[in-house]
């Protein structure tokens, strides 16, 4: 298989959930057949994958979710992390992303009023609120502030 074969299901995946909301029928169900010879073809492997390969590719994929923003969808390939840069000292969330075309993109999320609130009330009287517990409270993750090509 090529190296880098990861990669190459994401885009595939990403092209083809592009081509399906556009319109085109098919799948993306490894379980079948023409699914994985279309894979293969796209990835120009000597051998048609297995499905328990393609299944492997597939959930490793699905693991960092995605983002729809100014109405295209992205893909994560990796998990939000947070850092202060270009902030005045707040917090944002970063992850990298690609688009159905396979370019890389960052995506970044404000985090909510709520969570700076007990963000704040933590270092001015010391109580810890258990929503910081979580940090799936931070932002909402299905509202990028925005999404930017690198």
């Amino acid at each position: 298989m090529k190296k880098n074969l990861s990669e190459t299901y994401r885009n595939w995946r990403l092209a083809s959930e592009e081509m399906l909301e556009d319109g085109y029928t098919g799948s993306l169900d490894c379980g079948e057949k023409k699914v994985r010879e279309d894979f293969s073809n796209f990835a120009e492997l000597e051998e048609e994958i297995t499905f328990e390969q393609m299944f492997e590719l597939e959930k490793e994929y699905e693991n960092f979710g995605s983002v729809e923003f100014e109405g295209k969808a992205y893909k994560l390939t990796e998990n939000a992390y947070s850092d202060n840069y270009g902030t005045d000292g707040g917090i944002r969330y970063y992850a990298s992303a690609t688009d159905g075309k396979g370019k890389e993109h960052k995506v970044t999320w404000d985090t909510t009023a709520e969570w700076d609130q007990a963000n704040e009330q933590y270092k001015q009287t010391g109580e810890y609120s258990p929503l910081l517990d979580d940090e799936s409270n931070a932002c909402d993750w299905d509202s990028p502030a925005e999404v930017v090509e690198i």
